[in-house]
């Protein structure tokens, strides 16, 4: 998600505005500065070292030059995108007095527990990607989240918060990001089991962030009823309509017109409709189930040609090199009882291993709706190549265990180990990749 090439970019489209890079933190920690446009929200000092790049200016307690850079290079990129969904001109802004840049204050030495970022008017806060104790998996969803508020606020050129329904000014970042909290509602399947856990309450009816009744709820069906809320606002299979109208409701609402008016003339529907009709419109949106490889038909399909492939290739070697093995010049006589029950009972606790485990965390990989946003969508995809690899390498060893018996060697016999094995490994590896 955040470009290696990071790394190597010491000097490419950014000026450092104190010490140089080998003077390290030792410089800033030596001139601490207790103020900056964050100053009056959280009393951090920056140390007197930020990195400017086109659009932002980057501060912090104690990031390293890379890090800074880092963030810099991401939110350029996610900057550059924003502009583009919503159609903004250099123009339309309008940033606070005295400043002609987006401050981003990344800190490292800080640790938050109730927030972990978080936008005002002009700027935002952050952790740095060096910070210890946050996940860099993460970093551009949630930056993208903090800069669509920033620009709301830009677009409206008011520091002061307008009276826009929490629904929506949560909504939209969170649809713009993918989703940076529970995860995004893909199913009808999901969206009953929210409902069935936190009540059959429309998104639309939160007009404040006093309703939201705990934080969990917030993170588990508030923000990811928003975010589908206003995705299928958005959709062309939904409501239809564009960044650009959700850019309006808010230059509207900053203009003097009330959310409610703003909304109707630029969605074209009017609040309470789309409050009262919400779950019905749902019903026709959204599919059945988020992904038809995990509905009950579809995963009965997937486990039917997982068993047959796991099972009839095996099959298909064993006859093809049982009979080249009896028309060779090798000693074709059938081997003892004993060792023909102990290689079968090995392949069938092999082929069990497999298909028990590919199916299972297939089935639990696909279905986490804790992966079901962009913060973890490139894990999720990685997850099912490592079991598809996984799959094609046990069924490897399961042939090779079947050619290795008809040739009568004792390796035949390392089938089941080398498969736990595999099956460890590839466990630690798909956790590796998912978090």
């Amino acid at each position: 998600m955040v470009l290696a090439v990071l790394g190597v970019m010491v000097t490419a489209g950014f000026s450092g505005c104190g010490p140089s890079p080998d003077q390290g933190d030792a410089a800033g920690a030596a001139a601490m500065v207790d103020g900056g446009s964050w100053y009056v929200r959280e009393r951090w000092p920056q140390d007197g070292d930020p990195i400017e790049s086109e659009s932002f200016v980057v501060y912090s307690d104690a990031a390293s030059v890379e890090a800074r850079r880092e963030v810099a290079e991401v939110a350029e990129q996610v900057w550059a995108e924003l502009l583009d969904d919503f159609s903004i001109e250099p123009g339309m802004l309008r940033y606070p007095d005295g400043q002609d840049k987006i401050d981003v204050y990344a800190y490292r030495n800080h640790d938050p527990q109730d927030w972990a970022a978080r936008a005002y008017y002009g700027g935002l806060i952050m952790w740095s990607p060096d910070h210890e104790a946050r996940v860099e998996k993460s970093f551009a969803p949630v930056m993208k989240h903090e800069l669509v508020h920033v620009l709301q606020w830009l677009i409206s050129g008011n520091p002061d918060p307008h009276p826009v329904d929490v629904w929506f000014l949560e909504g939209l970042p969170e649809a713009m990001s993918g989703g940076t909290t529970g995860g995004a509602v893909r199913g009808l399947d999901e969206l009953d089991d929210l409902t069935g856990e936190f009540g059959t309450i429309s998104p639309i009816s939160f007009k404040t962030y006093s309703q939201i009744a705990t934080p969990d709820a917030g993170e588990h069906f508030n923000y990811p009823m928003f975010q589908l809320a206003v995705e299928y606002l958005l959709d062309d299979d939904g409501y239809g309509r564009s960044p650009e109208d959700a850019r309006d409701v808010f230059i509207d609402v900053a203009e003097g017109a009330s959310f409610e008016a703003a909304f109707e003339d630029r969605m074209e529907v009017s609040l309470a409709a789309y409050e009262r009709e919400f779950f019905d419109r749902m019903d026709g949106y959204l599919p059945e189930y988020r992904n038809p490889v995990f509905s009950p038909p579809g995963f009965a399909l997937l486990s039917a040609i997982v068993i047959l492939f796991v099972i009839g290739v095996p099959a298909v070697g064993y006859r093809r090199w049982r009979a080249d093995a009896t028309t060779g010049t090798m000693d074709a006589a059938a081997p003892g009882r004993a060792a023909r029950i102990g290689f079968h009972s090995e392949m069938a606790v092999a082929s069990a291993i497999i298909i028990v485990f590919f199916l299972g965390l297939m089935f639990r990989v696909g279905t986490l709706n804790e992966l079901n946003n962009a913060m973890f969508a490139t894990g999720r995809t990685r997850a099912h190549w490592i079991l598809v690899a996984y799959l094609f390498t046990s069924v490897g060893l399961v042939v090779l265990a079947v050619h290795r018996w008809v040739n009568r060697s004792r390796l035949a016999f390392l089938v089941t180990p080398l498969v736990i094995v595999a099956t460890v490994g590839t466990l630690v590896i798909t956790i590796s990749a998912i978090l």
